[in-house]
């Protein structure tokens, strides 16, 4: 397993960017942004639009690379409230 990819592996979210996925395919961040905009079915992996930012989903990204992860690793930690208790 390449240097690259452990260092993916050890990010503890439920999602990549793709500058982090890029190290992995060899190939420009912004390719994978453009691509995920106008031709997302030539990925061969999911990702998520927000706006101009990109995010591609853990699971479906590893499984496209023939690594199963089932366990989602990170946690959900509700906001703090806007409301000011007296």
């Amino acid at each position: 397993m390449s240097d690259n990819m452990k260092e993916l592996l050890a990010i503890n979210r439920d999602y990549f960017t793709p500058a982090e996925v890029a190290k992995v395919l060899c190939c420009d961040p912004q390719a994978i942004r453009f691509k995920a905009r106008y031709a997302p079915d030539t990925l061969g992996f999911p990702t998520l639009l927000w706006g101009t930012r990109v995010k591609i989903p853990r699971i479906p990204f590893l499984k496209s690379l023939g690594i199963e992860e089932t366990e989602i690793k990170t946690l959900y930690i509700e906001p703090k409230s806007n409301i000011k208790q007296k």
